[in-house]
């Protein structure tokens, strides 16, 4: 009998913060996320990338991003000049396509955007 009332209690607990986070999610200010988003960029491209103005992820049925003055550092062989500016960009996603694919963007808008290619001189 004891387990049994352990058991549920465990359950009720785990589901109960479970919806909590989830409410987090959909409610909460995840603006929190922009250190660790320009982190994952950062690692992943080699390249610096910083957010300098404001961060708003909103999560539903449809996802929103919106990011302004966002920067991505150039290689370290090229030009001093950065490799993208975005002035603001707005992305609207889908959120279940992000499970189970293909990801469908329903709208993307960048505004004030500058990129900059380059080639090695001695090759790739």
């Amino acid at each position: 009998m004891r387990w049994r009332k352990f058991r549920f209690w465990t359950a009720v607990s785990i589901l109960s913060l479970i919806v909590l986070f989830g409410a987090w999610l959909m409610a909460g200010d995840l603006s929190v996320l922009k250190p660790g988003v320009e982190r994952w960029v950062s690692e992943r491209t080699g390249r610096d990338f910083r957010i300098a103005g404001r961060f708003d992820l909103d999560l539903g049925r449809r996802s929103i991003l919106v990011a302004d003055d966002i920067v991505l550092g150039n290689a370290d062989w090229a030009d001093a000049l950065p490799m993208l500016t975005v002035g603001r960009l707005e992305v609207h996603v889908r959120t279940g396509s992000l499970f189970r694919g293909p990801v469908i963007v329903e709208r993307l808008e960048l505004s004030d955007t500058e990129l900059r290619l380059a080639e090695r001189d001695d090759g790739p």
